[in-house]
Formats: structure tokens, C-alpha cells, sequence
């Protein structure tokens, strides 16, 4: 006879943690199958003679609510610093170095990296009132209608290769950024949306670094867990639950678990392979999802062997640069102990959507393009004595127009039959999006919790 739980987690990435460890808090008899032989998923932490470096994300956001509760609720969190300092200042690569972001509307009203036209149409925007668009609008046609073409071209098109690995004109615009088009909706302006919601109480926006590295959240969250997680356990194919629903979860070394609901926190391709059989619209939909590739570099430096790196959180390449790298960490700046004494770590991100075949460049010239765009940037030559390269050719999911409404209908297909897809791909790519608490399929809304 099978062993029988309320909730099934099939993936130990941070989705799957997330939303096991929130099962769990209500009671329910949960276990996690991770085919791995670690959790986390892409979120990895290395050292190497003195330094500490991240293979994905490097920090997370002070206003990650959803993550930040989720540690609190721990029996042992793993401590974070707060480097607030760095927040404040970030920079995009100009052609012969690196240029300030305005982060104010002073600094705004003065930088070069808009006409004094692009200027007035950003005061403008609360004149400009709600319209309706026909059709799904990406990502780039909202904001230069919004604000114009300028700001489309000098800050939002670097932003999103930056967080999405992903031009803004490949992304929709309610499906990378809903909460901008249900601003224009409730106010008819963003800009003035953005003035009526702000909370003074809120205070400075902050980097929280914990003190291990990213690595330590996804371990605190599986060691509360316990024995709930386990590794090495690959899922080879689902089938219906014996009163028609969740499912009977078959694994690889020929046993069986079955779950009153099972979720599937695997990437796209993963999910669509176990319920193709099943669920064929669901299926069909997730091979519609695209990953875009991405190449992590990090290189570290002595002080006195390459130039001084700016106080700040880091840059993106900006519309000017001749640049190949898409983004930059300036990982010392933020915590010094993350290298050795009088050492610079800085970490790069390639590829994306427009740059897929970075993927393929060997270590040699990898070396050449990062070396080359952090010379041009800084403004001397760089002599590393860390440079680690990770290919992620599944990197991050894109949310091209009308993601989000292909992704719902998967998730109405699959409630049926009480499985939920989860993954960054259906939750949004942020950690913080990836640790929001779900209600369980089976019952009734609870307050504060909402359905995937």
C-alpha cells in the first residue's frame, strides 16, 4: 500500500520549500521529492580561497514580504545584514564607463540620459488619463506610451534585461508588470498612483544579505522540514487518485506516494512531461512556455590589481554601451566579507532573450567579453584571481504577452484533479513571488491566503 499525504511537493527549489513549509505550518503531512541531491534548486552559494559567491540571485529586496515572513516563521532563520547604503546608488554602463541612475525626480530632471522633451513627458503622464488597448500590450509599448519613448529606451529596456534577461518588447505588459497596468486602471496615471499609494512609514529601501550566502535560506527552510524532504527521490509519472483526486506519485526506484493534492514546483518542460497523458490542454500550454538562457560570471580581484569599483548595488548595460554583459553585482561593495580583505567581487550576467549565444562561448572568450566590458566600465585593467562561470540555458521563464492567462488556465485545468503548478514560471521570478502562501486547492479561501 502507498504512504498517503495531504500535500505532495514534488521539486525543492524555493517554490517548493515556500509552499511546503506553509502546508506544513497548517498541519497537514507533507513531503517534499527533490531529484537532486541538494535543495535550492538554481540557488547556490561556493567559497573559493577567501571568497563567497552566488550562482543566481545575491540578495534579497527589504520589501520581499512574503520571503521576509517566511524566515521569521522559522525556528532558526538565517541571520541577514541589511546594507542599506548600497540601495541607493545604481549605475548603468555608459560607452566609456559607468553613469548614475537617477533615483530622485531632482536627479531625474537633471541627468543626461533624457532630452529636456523626454522630461516633460514623464511630468506629463498624469495628464495623460487611462486608454484602452486592444489586445495583449507589451511591456515597452505601455511605458512609451506612459512616458515616452526615452524612458522606454534609457531605463526600462535595461531594467528588464536585467530582471528578466529579456527585451521589454518580448514581455507583456501585464504579465511582467501587472501592478503598472492596474495602477493606470485605478488612476489613470502611474505617476499618480504611485504618489497616493506611498507609505512614509515604509522608510528607506534596503539590501538584505544573509550571512552564509542565498544557499542558507533554502537550507534553513528544508532543515524545519526535517525528514518531510527528501532528496534523490526523481518523479517518473502521476496517475489519478483513487477517488479522482490528487494523484499517485510514482518514482523512479519503483515505489509509490499517494497525495490528497500534489504539486508540481518542476520547471515548465517537467510539469507538461507528467501530465501530458491526463491533462493534454494543460500539457499544451506549458510547451508553450520559452526559458531564456543565462550565463553567470564572477570575478574577483585584488585592490591593487585592477581599478576601484563604485559604492553601490551594481549596474545594467545601458543604451549606449557597446557592452555584452547585461548586469552587474558589485558584491564587495555591498558586503565586504564576501571576499578576502583589500579584494573587489563583482558577479556579471549574460545572454537573455536577444544574446542566446553567449551560452556557447568557451571559458576563453567569456573571459575576453567580461574582462573587456569591466575594464571599459571601471577604467583599468582588471587582473582577476576568482573567475567561476555558470551556464543556466533554462534560466528564467519569459512572460511574453498573455503568459499570465495561458498560465491560469493551466492552473483551472490542473485544480480539477487537485495538482497546482507552481515554479517561476507560474508564480512571477522574484523569490518574493515565490514564497507566497497558497491555499490548499481542497478548501475554502482562508484569510490572507490566496489561490496560485
Amino acid at each position: 500500500m502507498s504512504e498517503r499525504y495531504d500535500q505532495i511537493v514534488v521539486g525543492g527549489g524555493m517554490s517548493g520549500l515556500a509552499h511546503a513549509w506553509w502546508s506544513a505550518r497548517r498541519g497537514e503531512r507533507v513531503v517534499v521529492l527533490e531529484a537532486g541531491e541538494r535543495v535550492g534548486g538554481v540557488i547556490a552559494t561556493a567559497e573559493t580561497s577567501g571568497y563567497r559567491y552566488e550562482r543566481a540571485a545575491t540578495s534579497v529586496p527589504s520589501r520581499a514580504r512574503h520571503l521576509l515572513d517566511l524566515l521569521a516563521s522559522l525556528p532558526e532563520p538565517p541571520p541577514l545584514v541589511a546594507s542599506e547604503d548600497a540601495a541607493e546608488r545604481q549605475f548603468l554602463f555608459g560607452r566609456t564607463g559607468l553613469v548614475d541612475v537617477p533615483r530622485s525626480l531632482p536627479s531625474l530632471l537633471t541627468t543626461r540620459l533624457l532630452t529636456s522633451r523626454g522630461k516633460l513627458r514623464i511630468l506629463g503622464e498624469v495628464l495623460r488619463g487611462r486608454r484602452r488597448v486592444t489586445g495583449a500590450e507589451t511591456l515597452h509599448d505601455f511605458v512609451r506610451r506612459r512616458f515616452g519613448r526615452g524612458v522606454a529606451e534609457a531605463f526600462l529596456r535595461p531594467f528588464t534585461s536585467g530582471i528578466y534577461g529579456a527585451s521589454p518588447d518580448r514581455l507583456g505588459a501585464a504579465d511582467a508588470f501587472p501592478k503598472l497596468v492596474a495602477m493606470e486602471r485605478r488612476r489613470g496615471s502611474v505617476l499618480r498612483a504611485l504618489l497616493a499609494d506611498r507609505d512614509p512609514s515604509a522608510g528607506k529601501r534596503k539590501v538584505l544579505l544573509p550571512q552564509g550566502g542565498m544557499e542558507t535560506i533554502p537550507r534553513a527552510i528544508a532543515s524545519a522540514l526535517g525528514d518531510r524532504v527528501r532528496l534523490r527521490m526523481p518523479v517518473t509519472r502521476l496517475e489519478p487518485g483513487g477517488r479522482g483526486h490528487g494523484a499517485i506519485v510514482h518514482l523512479a526506484d519503483g515505489s509509490a506516494l499517494e497525495g490528497d493534492e500534489v504539486t508540481l514546483a518542476i520547471r515548465a518542460p517537467a510539469q507538461q512531461a507528467l501530465v501530458a497523458e491526463t491533462h493534454p490542454r494543460a500539457a499544451d500550454l506549458l510547451s508553450g512556455v520559452t526559458y531564456v538562457p543565462i550565463v553567470v560570471v564572477a570575478v574577483g580581484y585584488p585592490r591593487t590589481q585592477g581599478p576601484s569599483v563604485p559604492a553601490g548595488f551594481g549596474a545594467l548595460r545601458g543604451p549606449r554601451s557597446r557592452a555584452r554583459v547585461l548586469g552587474a553585482t558589485f558584491n564587495a561593495q555591498l558586503s565586504p566579507g564576501v571576499a578576502p580583505t583589500g579584494h573587489e567581487l563583482v558577479t556579471c550576467y549574460l545572454g537573455g532573450s536577444e544574446d542566446p549565444e553567449v551560452l556557447y562561448l568557451s571559458d576563453d572568450e567569456l573571459r575576453r567579453v567580461v574582462l573587456g566590458d569591466l575594464e571599459t566600465a571601471l577604467g583599468g585593467t582588471v587582473e582577476p584571481d576568482l573567475f567561476q562561470i555558470w551556464r543556466w540555458s533554462q534560466a528564467i521563464p519569459l512572460f511574453a504577452p498573455g503568459h499570465r492567462a495561458r498560465m491560469a488556465e493551466v492552473a483551472t485545468d490542473l485544480a480539477r484533479s487537485r495538482l497546482r503548478p507552481l515554479g517561476s514560471h507560474a508564480t512571477g521570478v522574484s523569490l518574493n513571488d515565490c514564497c507566497r502562501p497558497l491555499a490548499p486547492l481542497r478548501a475554502p479561501l482562508a484569510a490572507g491566503l490566496v489561490r496560485a
